[in-house]
């Protein structure tokens, strides 16, 4: 199928990890997704021409000429070099993602005594680690001070501006990073993401603790596809309540 610029909808061929829809949105959609789309090419199939990226992408030329220049601008993207070639023509300029232009912050909240964080770079090497002890008495308002205040330990850390910040919390989690239970947090229907998001200034995803772990070892780790995380945690659940031995 093609769009009114006679753009193609075709799946990304680049190697690597393929974490977001590989297909086109509708036209309002478009541009966020076709950056989203470029970038996730690039940041997986690693240094590559504006050509190679249209041919990966099936976006036209013009669209990846639009889409790199303003990621450059925004520091996201930085030229390379020129490609050695044998064959006529001009030589292409290879483009990569800037892994150490930004950085992120990853926040773990399953810990039974503390909160645990980190920042890295984009291609996933830690920059330094931090670490806050929970609350003695916990409450909702106590634990989300003490991983409001990790995050402010590790924005204060970082070596490069930050893109975003990502926590995984234990318990059920819903799309939009409310907390729907977490008893070991005292979290019920908590607004996780909403808090931590206009609080500190900064995009923030929130989800369940073993699926950003799942997604960690997927994406920077040598997981295939067909992966499966055990991860093995202390319930809140009484002892009295588990005499049934399961």
């Amino acid at each position: 199928m093609e769009s009114s610029q006679g753009e193609r909808s075709l799946p990304v061929a680049a190697p690597g990890r393929h974490l977001r829809s590989a297909t086109k949105a509708l036209p309002e959609q478009a541009r966020a997704h076709n950056r989203a789309l470029m970038l996730q090419t690039l940041y997986h199939g690693g240094a590559m021409s504006r050509a190679d990226l249209a041919r990966e992408t099936g976006l036209t030329r013009v669209t990846i000429s639009d889409l790199v220049a303003e990621s450059i601008a925004d520091g996201i993207i930085h030229d390379i070099g020129v490609r050695h070639a044998s064959g006529p023509g001009k030589p292409a300029i290879v483009i990569d993602i800037d892994r150490e232009g930004h950085q992120i912050i990853g926040i773990d909240l399953s810990g039974t005594s503390k909160f645990e964080g980190a920042v890295l770079d984009l291609g996933g090497r830690v920059i330094c680690r931090r670490s806050v002890s929970l609350p003695v008495q916990p409450g909702s308002q106590q634990t989300y001070r003490a991983a409001s205040d990790l995050a402010r330990e590790l924005i204060a850390a970082a070596t490069r501006p930050i893109l975003g910040i990502g926590v995984g919390s234990p318990g059920v989690v819903r799309g939009d990073g409310t907390i729907l239970s977490a008893p070991n947090l005292s979290w019920q229907d908590f607004p996780l993401e909403h808090l931590i998001a206009g609080e500190l200034g900064l995009p923030a995803v929130v989800s369940n603790d073993a699926d950003v772990a799942l997604l960690a070892e997927y994406t920077f780790g040598r997981a295939r596809s067909d992966v499966m995380l055990v991860r093995i945690g202390r319930g809140s659940e009484p002892a009295s309540s588990r005499e049934d031995g399961h």
